[in-house]
């Protein structure tokens, strides 16, 4: 399998945008799932979470783009 071809298993890509951004786990999008059901902003989330830095850089790749105050919810992390 080339490098190319691999991934962790969630491709995350911005709303709009074709090409992901970056790669996680299972695991680490669960994490993100859950405070999306929770109702939170993605600055909301990212303030919330300390220990996972996987979810931290998908979370600041959203403030950074400006969805800071959006639910998260709203914009499609399920």
């Amino acid at each position: 399998m080339s490098k190319a071809s691999r991934t962790l298993g969630v491709q995350w890509v911005l709303p709009g945008k074709k090409r992901p951004f970056t790669h996680t786990t299972v695991a680490t999008s669960d994490l993100i799932a859950i405070f999306a059901e929770e109702g939170f902003t993605f600055a909301g989330a990212r303030n919330a979470i300390n220990y996972d830095h996987d979810a931290l850089a998908v979370l600041d790749r959203f403030v950074a783009e400006g969805y800071g105050n959006h639910l998260m919810s709203d914009v499609g992390v399920r």
